[in-house]
């Protein structure tokens, strides 16, 4: 399974063999244990991450693999991501230091689906439908903005973090809203 690692203004697919998905559900339980009884995120301590920060505390793991060249605790938490969130496509890594604004999009494979046949694929019509249906519109959250994807996996919508300009969060929501689009209509 492939994931998009975007870090500051770089971007890179890692490509997760099946055979660490499979050997490592081991380690991504033994990572649930471990942050189960809290972890530091930037200036936080959260008591309990939820699974959206659980994904961002493996992305800020990437981070510090890029950093050190450790092509296998990369592989590890891309792996660890995509089995807590099977259709995340893109990570885009926070470099500030504040692990919460790392950012997981939505909207790709799922392991657990069957391939799309060219023919269960939707129509370019359909699919921009179903996009808007997916990724909800930005919305202002005290003075911040966020927009929500829907995680039919899951069956349960998964919020954006926090950004401080509705600028940023609209061009954040387009990038989801697109790569739902391709998704849907079988685009790469």
């Amino acid at each position: 399974m492939k994931i998009r690692i975007t870090v500051d203004d770089n971007s890179h697919e890692i490509d997760v063999p099946e055979d660490v998905m499979s050997d490592g559900k081991s380690f991504f339980d033994k990572m649930d244990k471990d942050m189960d009884r809290g972890w530091q995120m930037g200036a936080d301590f959260v008591d309990n991450p939820n699974l959206t920060q659980r994904c961002q505390i493996a992305a800020d793991k990437i981070l510090d693999a890029i950093g050190t060249q450790n092509e296998n605790l990369m592989m590890l938490m891309a792996g660890y991501v995509l089995d807590r969130v099977p259709d995340a496509v893109e990570l885009i890594i926070d470099t500030s230091g504040e692990v919460q604004n790392t950012e997981i999009i939505q909207g790709g494979h799922n392991r657990s689906a069957q391939p799309t046949s060219p023919k269960t694929r939707l129509s370019k019509i359909d699919a921009l439908a179903q996009a808007n249906k997916d990724v909800g519109k930005v919305y202002k959250v005290g003075r911040s903005w966020r927009f929500a994807i829907y995680d039919a996996s899951a069956d349960e919508w998964i919020e954006s973090p926090l950004m401080d300009n509705k600028e940023h969060a609209e061009e954040l929501r387009n990038k989801a809203f697109q790569s739902r689009y391709r998704d849907l209509t079988g685009e790469s």
